[in-house]
């Protein structure tokens, strides 16, 4: 039976070293699985809700934008793990 790991990973150096790490010490048989979590705050550009602070509301269309460049950047750092791993 082949070991398994999970690598959780962010687009930090150190999480590069983990998995370049891991590639370096486990063999092609057993499995790894690159982890990344990405908070879904999609919800929260399109909301128009009177709870909403009013600081909120004049931010929002600045806050969507970061959160846009976040969840690219995240697609690149597994996509930066993966190849690590070729």
């Amino acid at each position: 039976m082949g070991r398994k790991i999970l690598v959780a990973i962010d687009d930090s150096e150190n999480a590069m070293r983990a998995v370049q790490f891991v590639a370096e010490a486990f063999t092609q048989d057993q499995t790894l699985t690159i982890f990344s979590v990405v908070q879904d705050t999609a919800a929260l550009c399109e909301m128009n809700s009177p709870e909403l602070t009013p600081y909120f509301i004049s931010q929002q269309e600045s806050f969507c934008v970061l959160e846009d460049k976040k969840k690219r950047a995240d697609c690149g750092s597994s996509r930066k793990g993966q190849k690590s791993l070729d």
